[in-house]
């Protein structure tokens, strides 16, 4: 909550890469701040900066960000994770990352002693239907990215492709999942 308030209550209209890293880091600030000697907070984030004309994103960890131009996925964020490693290293394939037995482990989050890396984007948005979609990994594990896209074609507004990615999580997720959180953008 303290990152999310941070970063929309400090951003200023602007629309860069510096920035979105800046409103990061601050929110990576804020999260350290709330730590006491009983406990330190940790979590990841994707934010997306846009003015219609150019986006901005930036993410920590292993929550990401989906950008589909004209309903074509044609970018998504890179986790900060050990399972990301793994792929990269070519141990494992792009898939098998879902459901890992080391996707919990997170090199970077806002909280973690000293300072944050921030990998960060800024993209010119030419004319077409833009859609993002940002979302934790309790989302994108249980959502293939071919079914966002299918999603996406079959959606008349972004409520209903939410939804329908949604319902798709609904039918595969356990029980004790907590940690699906998404929100999604268009512009036209």
């Amino acid at each position: 909550e303290m990152a999310c308030r941070t970063i929309c209550e400090r951003w200023n209209g602007r629309v860069d890469q510096q920035s979105v890293i800046a409103l990061v880091k601050e929110a990576h600030k804020q999260v350290l701040a709330l730590h006491n000697r009983y406990y330190s907070m940790k979590t990841t984030v994707v934010a997306l900066l846009s003015d219609q004309e150019s986006a901005a994103w930036a993410h920590v960890g292993d929550s990401r960000l989906y950008h589909f131009y004209n309903k074509k996925l044609v970018f998504q964020t890179k986790d900060h994770s050990a399972s990301q490693i793994a792929v990269m290293l070519g141990d494992i394939t792009p898939d098998q990352i879902r459901f890992h037995e080391d996707r919990s482990t997170v090199y970077r989050a806002l909280g973690q002693e000293g300072d944050i890396k921030v990998e960060a984007r800024e993209e010119p948005l030419p004319p077409g239907h833009h859609a993002f979609l940002l979302c934790s990994d309790g989302f994108w594990e249980y959502v293939l990215e071919a079914e966002m896209e299918e999603d996406l074609k079959a959606a008349a507004d972004p409520e209903e492709w939410l939804q329908k990615m949604r319902a798709r999580l609904k039918q595969r997720v356990p029980a004790d999942n907590d940690n699906n959180t998404a929100a999604v953008l268009w512009l036209d």
